[in-house]
């Protein structure tokens, strides 16, 4: 018991010294992570939105820089697979993004987020389109150079094949990401 109580004394005042560090959101700083996603998303077929939506586990590995205090430009891959009945559905996304950080003077970091780019989705046939997302949330410093960080988000995905006559195919979703990360430089 001894024992355990210097491990926790010592990883607490280990993460008690860097915890304060605000590094994070300056200029030169590379920041490397991972959102993870549940999402609610509504079928829209030519136009019209369908009554029934599914839930979705989606992994994005996003990579940043910041080019100013406080702003960041990425790219950011993202894989998603759709087990039903019928198969599986991978789709692939590959996006651009820009967020704004403010800084408060402790651990947490506000941002707001608006990311474009092209996605491609296939089980036999391809469909692909135009993909973009607006997020907000929070991001904590946790220890020298790690994130933890949720925020919600709207996506709008444009899914049609080469012969789509009508309105826009695709998918609105709205959810919850949970986010992980480090960052280093400057």
């Amino acid at each position: 018991m001894k024992y355990l109580s210097i491990c926790v004394a010592v990883i607490f005042i280990f993460c008690e010294s860097n915890l304060w560090a605000q590094e994070f959101a300056k200029k030169g700083i590379w920041e490397l992570g991972g959102r993870v996603s549940y999402t609610n998303q509504t079928r829209v077929s030519d136009g019209e939105s369908s009554e029934n939506s599914t839930g979705i586990f989606s992994l994005a590995l996003p990579t940043y820089y910041f080019v100013i205090d406080g702003l960041e430009v990425g790219l950011i891959p993202a894989l998603q697979t759709e087990s039903n009945g019928n198969g599986t559905v991978t789709e692939f996304a590959l996006l651009a993004g820009i967020a704004y950080n403010i800084k408060t003077e402790s651990i947490a970091y506000p941002f707001l987020e608006g990311d474009i780019g092209f996605n491609t989705r296939g089980n036999g046939s391809s469909r692909s389109g135009i993909v973009w997302v607006l997020s907000g949330g929070a991001k904590f410093q946790i220890g020298g150079n790690a994130l933890l960080g949720m925020g919600f988000f709207y996506e709008q995905k444009t899914l049609e094949t080469s012969s789509n006559e009508g309105g826009r195919d695709g998918y609105n979703i709205w959810g919850l990401n949970l986010q992980f990360g480090v960052f280093f430089g400057s």
